[in-house]
This record gives C-alpha cells, structure tokens and sequence, in this order.
C-alpha cells in the first residue's frame, strides 16, 4: 500500500484501521482501475504517434502533453498500486 493513502492521518488511529481495511478489500476495483488507465495511456501514446501527429506545425506541443498525461496516469497507478493485493 502507497503510503500516500495515510498520509497525515494518525498511525493506529480508527481512520488509519479503515482505510487499510478498505484498501485491501478494494483489490479487484484497483485493479480494473489499474487496467483502464493503461489503456487510456496506451491510446493516447497512439495517437501521439500517429502520422496526423506529425503532421501538425504544434507537435512539439502535442508530444509535451502526451508525456505529461502519460506521466501523471503512471503515478496514479502507481497510488493504486494493484500488483499487491496486501497491505
């Protein structure tokens, strides 16, 4: 679990119990989740790469954008962290 998830939140506390506890009943959510924002990524890199991409006189711009969202998906999944189905 991404320590993320309780951050700020008082170790041992009944909100730290429920969240964990919440986590780890989560596991298939996170990991469909998990699956959908790869490949909301996956068609965005196509897109990227596709040769209407190149074509366009913004595709530097084009390209920025793409890595960035591909970038902010990855620490998402990375949060939800779906490999592990423990705490």
């Amino acid at each position: 679990m991404n320590s993320a998830w309780t951050k700020g939140i008082r170790k041992g506390s009944q909100e730290d119990k429920d969240i964990r506890s919440s986590y780890a009943e989560s596991f298939i959510i996170r990991k469909r989740l998990t699956q959908m924002l790869k490949d909301k990524v996956e068609g965005k890199m196509k897109t990227a790469m596709s040769n209407d991409a190149f074509d366009s006189p913004s595709w530097a711009f084009l390209q920025a954008e793409s890595i960035g969202y591909a970038k902010a998906m990855q620490e998402i999944i990375n949060v939800l962290d779906a490999e592990s189905k423990k705490d």
